[in-house]
């Protein structure tokens, strides 16, 4: 299948686990160049690493 466009809506709204930060990096690994993605958040970015259980 192939997509335009993925948005991902109040990213760190909830904390997702090592797992789901994986999956997600894999996603956008799969995406990156081929599909335009938006991410919103009312993190700031410092903030951003709180969202996951593998803080980089």
């Amino acid at each position: 299948m192939q997509v335009d466009l993925v948005i991902l809506d109040e990213l760190g709204y909830l904390p997702f686990s090592q797992a789901g930060g994986a999956l997600l990096f894999h996603l956008l690994a799969r995406l990156y160049e081929r599909t335009s993605v938006i991410i919103t958040t009312n993190l700031t970015f410092a903030e951003w690493s709180a969202c996951s259980a593998t803080p980089r």
